[in-house]
């Protein structure tokens, strides 16, 4: 049961809260709460437009790594590589996915 509650907790993290980085770069507001109810309002009118270049990024990701990242804290990826030409490849590849994501994102909001 605390498997479910912990992955229901994270998808609405990430459904809600997922534009919020971007709200504090462009403008971080006073009390820290109005950026989040920014955040909350902006997800309201731009749910699709935003969702969907989120779920092709971690479809990729999943496909890449096979594994889905549950971990909201999670900084890296340990995919304990052997450096061969086909793994230093698709890490370029992922790094090359995340930069163009990371643009399209900081650009939207």
């Amino acid at each position: 049961m605390a498997i479910v509650l912990n992955i229901i907790w994270y998808l609405t993290l990430i459904v809600i809260m997922n534009p919020l980085p971007e709200t504090i770069y462009i403008k971080s507001y006073s009390p820290p709460w109005d950026s989040i109810v920014k955040t909350m309002a902006f997800m309201q009118e731009n749910w699709f437009n935003w969702l969907l270049p989120n779920v092709v990024f971690y479809g990729l990701l999943f496909i890449t790594s096979g594994t889905v990242l549950m971990d909201i804290f999670n900084t890296h990826i340990s995919f304990n590589m052997a450096f061969n030409v086909k793994n230093v490849l698709v890490y370029f590849i992922g790094q090359i996915l995340f930069s163009i994501t990371m643009i399209y994102r900081g650009t939207f909001i």
